[in-house]
């Protein structure tokens, strides 16, 4: 699935945070985006992922234009096309890792027992099976990154979108963690990782780098 954005413009009242990107990413491809702390590297990723809309430019994911589409129609674009995984993870506390993942599927209609099953298919090929029962609280942190990564994939997205996903690891599980994303992607499916982390950024085949909103 390819993803287009062609002279994205994003404005927060006066302030501009992105400024006519022009940027595609090929079905297949394992991106990082790089830059500082306010580059606009997370606004970037919520508008290929259709969180946000952007203020001017146009924005294409698989073909179609989700530039000013009602949020319904997003949200099935989301559900059938998109996976997320974040720097805070944002499991549900109260939620068994199963159960978390199983989330992933609750805007396709698919039916409890296959959520459940899909789960544990996600969470086995994170190497998570043995943990499946525990909630949040009861894991480390790389675990918890691993159940966000097997919530992001349950759905089979064709593009995987991660915020700063080893930003809260340390070492040993961040690599953990980047070693999972490069082994989805020879699998097919298109990924890309907003990091700081230029380590991380130079194992991948492409870098786009980002400053003050425009790519360098």
């Amino acid at each position: 699935m390819t993803l287009e954005l062609h002279k994205v413009t994003k404005k927060y009242g006066e302030l501009t945070v992105l400024r006519d990107i022009d940027l595609i990413v090929r079905s297949g491809e394992l991106v990082a985006v790089v830059g500082p702390s306010g580059s606009g590297k997370t606004t970037l990723l919520q508008i290929m992922g259709t969180l946000d809309q952007p203020t001017a430019g146009t924005v294409r994911v698989a073909g179609q234009d989700i530039t000013g589409m009602p949020d319904r129609r997003l949200a099935v674009v989301r559900a059938y096309h998109i996976g997320f995984v974040f720097q805070q993870f944002f499991l549900n506390p109260t939620l068994s890792a199963m159960d978390n993942v199983a989330t992933g599927l609750l805007y396709t209609g698919t039916p409890r027992q296959q959520r459940r099953e899909r789960a544990a298919e996600a969470l086995a090929s994170v190497g998570m099976s043995h943990r499946m029962k525990h909630r949040p609280g009861q894991l480390s942190g790389g675990e918890c990154q691993r159940v966000a990564i097997a919530r992001a994939v349950v759905g089979r997205p064709d593009v995987v979108l991660a915020d700063e996903p080893t930003g809260n690891l340390d070492s040993r599980s961040g690599a953990a963690v980047a070693g999972l994303l490069r082994r989805l992607n020879e699998t097919g499916t298109t990924v890309v990782v907003i990091t700081h982390d230029d380590r991380l950024a130079a194992s991948m085949p492409r870098t786009v780098r980002i400053q003050d909103g425009v790519i360098q």
